[in-house]
Parts: C-alpha cells; structure tokens; sequence
C-alpha cells in the first residue's frame, strides 16, 4: 500500500484503467465516467504529493525564478527579494513545520504546494542557486485519462 501512495501508483491505476476499459467496451459509459474521474482524483492527489515532497526534499535553497531569488526552507518560503537586492525576512514566519521526510503539518500544506506549483509552472526560468537537500524537478505526473477510450 506504501508503494502505491509514494513510488508505484500504478498498483492502484493500472486496475482502475482496466476497469474503465472494460465498462466503457460494454457501453456502461457513465460507470467507466465515474471511474475514470476517481482514477484521476488519485493520480491528481499522487501527483500533488510528489510536489510538495520534490520541493521539501531540497531543505535549505534558494531559487532565482526571473529577476527574484526564493530563500526556501522544507519547502517554506523564508524569504524574497530582486537578485540586486539584499534578502529580507517576511513581514509573517512561515509556518511551523518538521524537516522531510516527516509528515507536513496541515497548516504548511497549502504554502508548500503554492509554491512547488509556482515554481513548476516557471522552470523553465528557474535556476538552482543552491540546495542543502536533493533537488529533482520536475516532479513525474501520473498518467492522466480524459477520454474512456484511451483508458486501456
């Protein structure tokens, strides 16, 4: 179960695939639907995790993204400032959170992945300064199904 929740969620999808393929053969086209939507669900919530673990797996970093450099810490933001610019602290701390891989504390959660996605959308302008952790962008997506007959 592990497995399918952190490196191998294709334990889970390939079935569900499979199940859609089937339904969707025997035109039981709203049950294939609503598994190819639950499919997804769990492939979007994998994918979300792989984020937010990639960007706390990097501990101490910073990354400059255009014309600003991020100063992150187990996937906070701790500070932000132009690259001509000395860093300065937050008006707010971020908030409290353990080093990874111990679990991120629900108040953190919704930072963490603000920032992995925004990062994520601006890679291709983004560059490591540094990193104290391991640092693996982008994250690997799961295989997502928009159309029943792709399901197989």
């Amino acid at each position: 179960m592990v497995a399918a929740l952190t490196t191998s969620p294709q334990l889970v999808l390939d079935p569900l695939w499979r199940k859609v393929a089937t339904l969707s053969h025997e035109r039981r086209f709203e049950e294939a639907a609503a598994m190819r939507d639950r499919a997804n669900a769990f492939g979007s919530a994998i994918t979300r995790q792989r984020l937010m673990d990639q960007l706390r797996a990097a501990g101490e970093a910073q990354v400059q993204v255009h014309d600003t450099v991020l100063h992150l810490r187990d996937g906070l933001l701790v500070s932000a400032h132009a690259t001509d610019q000395l860093p300065t602290g937050l008006e707010l701390p971020p908030p409290e959170t353990v080093a990874y891989p111990a679990p991120l504390p629900r108040n953190a959660a919704d930072e963490v992945l603000c920032l992995a996605r925004a990062i994520e959308r601006a890679s291709y302008h983004a560059r490591l300064l540094s990193c104290s952790g391991e640092w693996s962008w982008p994250a690997v997506p799961v295989r997502e199904v928009t159309r029943l007959s792709d399901a197989a």
